[in-house]
């Protein structure tokens, strides 16, 4: 076939094709083909020949489109799972909040880095998240590197 023409496949052959990649032999059906960069199976529609993720693909094909502006989150915690059972329609927001990352795991946590107990509810102006102990230090330690001049 020559480079840059899309193959012709009826929504069908897609559907075979991709459950081809999926080994449904365990309670998480694991993605067999293709992964990106952060762990999720991908898998190529040819249609319009875009990159989708094979569990949000799972779900269209099994329950429906996603809802504008929501995301899937995996409650098995298996990146290569597309068992819709084992996916949930939530908000990116709350997809963040379940997840591993260190932002997360110190706020749930409820201590910052320096070992403060309180958080701020709002961020800081550079986006972080401050607790009010550090938060004060760090005015006090500008005002004294930039004293008023009188």
């Amino acid at each position: 076939m020559p480079k840059g023409y899309a193959r012709a496949e009826t929504p069908e052959e897609q559907e075979d094709r991709f459950w081809g990649k999926v080994d449904a032999s365990g309670d998480c059906w694991s993605w067999s083909a293709s992964v990106g960069s952060h762990g999720y199976g991908q898998f190529r529609v040819w249609g319009d020949r875009t990159m989708v993720t094979a569990h949000r693909m799972a779900w269209t094909i099994l329950v429906g489109p996603v809802p504008e502006g929501m995301t899937l989150d995996h409650l098995c915690r298996n990146r290569r799972c597309v068992n819709p059972d084992h996916l949930e329609v939530v908000t990116r927001g709350e997809n963040i909040r379940r997840g591993y990352s260190p932002s997360t795991m110190a706020r749930q946590s409820g201590v910052c880095g320096r070992g403060h107990s309180e958080w701020y509810t709002r961020p800081g102006p550079e986006g972080h998240r401050r607790c009010r102990t550090c938060s004060k230090a760090m005015a006090r330690a500008w005002r004294v590197a930039h004293p008023k001049k009188s």
